[in-house]
């Protein structure tokens, strides 16, 4: 099977024969929440970045 770069986490097999995750990659954007970070809505700075990105997008359209 071809590795896929899309993947977040490493599953790793533990001792009782479980999986488990030993990566996770909390600075990708996702898609599903508005291509933020989880670290992003987690800690409120969502709303912060949104009117971030509005502004450049105002800026860029008037130059």
């Amino acid at each position: 099977m071809k590795p896929s770069h899309d993947v977040d986490f490493t599953l790793i097999s533990t001792s009782s024969g479980l999986a488990g995750i030993s990566h996770y990659n909390p600075l990708r954007c996702r898609e599903s929440i508005a291509n933020f970070t989880p670290a992003d809505i987690y800690f409120g700075r969502s709303q912060t970045n949104l009117l971030e990105r509005e502004r450049i997008k105002r800026n860029t359209i008037q130059n």
